[in-house]
């Protein structure tokens, strides 16, 4: 019994022993791994000048909050989405970044661009008459910023048809100048003069389109809208 006794406290002991051991052994190894200048950031390797991240340069590797960063550069240069942003050992950052276009814009106080993630982007150096106006929804759009991203489900229906005008070959030829959206039962939208209501089903409503504007080519300065949200489209002629 004495013998089964002094076992199990050795064996207890060995255990407790070997928790030290380990404890001591990660202790020294975070120790090292966040003092060492072997992981202090030498090199940043960033495709993009204009995001000057070189305050990063000796900061220890392991220190650096990528979460935080990530959110820092978001602030800083909205009219960026980061492609990739981690870290190479020992001693490497490497950031990707792409410039955020914009697909369309809003009229609020003022013109601003909106990309194809519905972040609101500057229109510095694109002219506005090259993009469709999304219209319908500026008493929604309160205290924006740029680089934040407009949380409607509107916004996504308009980027949708954009998107999807964009994908059809069909529509190479065509321009598309506004998408009202202030009601989307209604959601309409103008392309070469042209206004077209299409609803919710924008996928449906754009096939029927594509059959309906070869047999209206002629008559299209007489067209007053083309309404596609029912099973027969409705055309409108002008009185």
């Amino acid at each position: 019994m004495k013998r089964s006794y002094r076992f199990f406290n050795f064996k207890f002991f060995l255990i407790i022993f070997s928790i030290l051991i380990l404890f001591f052994i990660i202790k020294k190894t975070l120790s090292f791994l966040l003092s060492s200048d072997y992981f202090k950031i030498k090199q940043i390797i960033n495709n993009q000048p204009e995001i000057d991240l070189s305050y990063l340069k000796d900061e220890n590797i392991f220190r650096l909050n990528f979460k935080e960063l990530a959110d820092q550069i978001n602030k800083k240069f909205p009219t960026y989405k980061i492609i990739k942003l981690n870290k190479q050992l020992p001693d490497t950052i490497i950031g990707e970044f792409k410039k955020r276009n914009p697909v369309a814009y809003l009229h609020l106080n003022y013109y601003v661009g909106i990309d194809e993630e519905a972040v609101l982007v500057e229109l510095k150096d694109i002219p506005i008459n090259s993009l469709p106006l999304i219209s319908g929804i500026e008493t929604k759009l309160i205290n924006l910023k740029l680089g934040q991203k407009v949380q409607l489900t509107e916004i996504r229906y308009a980027l949708e048809l954009i998107a999807k005008i964009k994908s059809k070959k069909f529509f190479e030829g065509y321009i598309l100048k506004k998408i009202d959206i202030t009601n989307l039962k209604e959601m309409k939208f103008f392309i070469d003069g042209l206004k077209v209501i299409i609803g919710e089903e924008i996928e449906r409503g754009l096939r029927v389109l594509e059959l309906l504007l070869p047999e209206l080519k002629q008559d299209l300065p007489k067209i007053e809208y083309i309404d596609l949200r029912f099973k027969e489209p409705v055309v409108k002629y002008v009185k």
